[in-house]
């Protein structure tokens, strides 16, 4: 309800009440008593349990800063509490609106008492603001940007912190090149004043799609006979790539240039491709062609997770003849993470969310499984 500003005069009988003026946030009801000739008024006040709405309306961080928030009724001071660290700077107001034209870094509220009851607004952290991470491609190198804070006394603090590695560097501009790295989450920071005042911008997440495999091996001719044609997606700055196949048993391999490749002549086989990305060998799944003879190549089968939603997690799967050892791997955004086992099982009692499979090599082939999904709720992984 909004505030009611008026004059009532009041008469009952041959009775007349002074004038009186009625500022306040209220409901209100007027009563005749006959038994003294008067008005009785009575009000309950709509009582408020929080400072509404409080907020920056400047374009942080350029000077002044004004906050503002909405007024309460018959308050005619508040209090504006700067947080910084064990430092507390206190302003008083007689309205609903605060004009800083120094620092304003720290944690921000306002408080006021109404009636008694004393009441505060939601918190505002003053910050570094606009960080934003772009790149070409999806990769690095990647430019770092933030809006300037012109009344800073050191250069900016960038952090960046991702699966294993800490990046941490300074600079005097608000913008920073970064040429190589994982994903990351980054920072910025500065100090303001000589009191140790330090403005930090929000994180923001930089996600490198790390290339862990040569995506969309597939057969383009129709059918799986003779001749066949196999393409695959072009990994980012290779420059070539190893065709592997055990066809009609025997193993054999060929470099390549383009992301496709006609293979003549065979009967059956197991064929997979590979490449350098930076320093990482990576490589496709694994295509098989079966012409109904002989026996088939080797696959992953039952590729599973016993109990999903709890720790500990049970990976199995079908063992795979000839194969000495597997390679189980788990990709997720803060990184990629491989568990070497020489039996068809592996037991993980923590960092379980992510995408899994397997894989293992028989002459010169990579045979990998299926992708398998793990999420673990909140209260099991805790």
């Amino acid at each position: 309800m909004s505030g009611i500003s008026s004059i009532l005069h009041m008469a009952g009988s041959d009775h007349y009440a002074d004038s009186i003026e009625i500022k306040a946030n209220v409901e209100i009801s007027l009563t005749y008593d006959k038994s003294v000739g008067l008005w009785r008024l009575d009000h309950s006040p709509t009582m408020p349990t929080e400072i509404s709405n409080f907020r920056v309306t400047s374009p942080y961080p350029a000077f002044p800063v004004e906050f503002v928030w909405d007024p309460l009724p018959l308050v005619s001071e508040y209090t504006v509490f700067e947080i910084n660290g064990e430092r507390v700077e206190k302003y008083v107001v007689h309205e609903p609106r605060l004009v800083v034209d120094s620092i304003a870094g720290g944690v921000w509220h306002v408080e006021a008492d109404f009636q008694g009851a004393p009441l505060k607004s939601a918190e505002i952290v003053a910050r570094i603001t606009n960080l934003k991470i772009n790149s070409s491609n999806g990769r690095y190198p990647i430019t770092l940007s933030w809006d300037d804070v012109p009344y800073r006394i050191t250069d900016y603090k960038v952090i960046g912190r991702g699966y294993n590695e800490h990046y941490e560097a300074f600079v005097s501009e608000p913008s920073l090149v970064i040429s190589s790295g994982q994903s990351a989450v980054f920072s910025v920071s500065t100090q303001v004043d000589s009191e140790g005042t330090t403005l930090k911008s929000a994180d923001v997440a930089f996600s490198l799609e790390d290339i862990t495999q040569v995506n969309n091996f597939r057969i383009t001719s129709p059918g799986t006979s003779s001749p066949l044609i196999f393409e695959w997606d072009p990994v980012p700055d290779a420059s070539s790539y190893r065709f592997i196949a055990l066809a009609d048993g025997q193993p054999s391999s060929q470099q390549v240039v383009e992301s496709r490749l006609v293979v003549d002549n065979f009967t059956s086989g197991l064929w997979h491709v590979e490449t350098w990305w930076g320093t990482n060998l990576v490589r496709s799944k694994t295509l098989m062609t079966h012409t109904g003879s002989g026996e088939p190549p080797p696959v992953f089968k039952n590729f599973r997770v016993s109990s999903p939603d709890s720790y500990p997690l049970i990976f199995t799967w079908d063992p795979i003849p000839e194969a000495s050892e597997y390679t189980v791997w788990v990709r997720r955004l803060a990184g990629n993470k491989m568990y070497h086992v020489n039996e068809p099982t592996l037991s993980v009692e923590s960092d379980g969310d992510g995408i899994w499979h397997v894989e293992t090599d028989v002459k010169w082939l990579r045979i990998v499984s299926e992708d398998l999904t793990v999420e673990i709720p909140p209260k099991a992984a805790q």
